[in-house]
């Protein structure tokens, strides 16, 4: 595994097995894992990465999924 502290979109989905697809529609809807855009080019600190993929962790299937939506309730 690399010791990268950056890692691109493709580093993602090598080291982690996320399609590059998966992240493009995950980052869109806000959904993914906190980003870093330069230009056309797309990284992801490791450390971020990292965290975001153990706070996604559960012990079972009955486990409550982490909230992910961006929308508010305007109740």
């Amino acid at each position: 595994m690399t010791d990268k502290l950056l890692l691109t979109d493709r580093d993602v989905e090598e080291l982690f097995g996320i399609p590059r697809s998966t992240q493009a529609k995950g980052r869109m809807t806000g959904n993914f894992c906190p980003h870093i855009k330069r230009g056309r080019s797309v990284f992801y600190l490791r450390s971020d990465m990292e965290t975001w993929l153990a706070g996604l962790r559960r012990q079972s299937t009955s486990d409550n999924a982490p909230d992910t939506s961006k929308s508010e309730s305007h109740e």
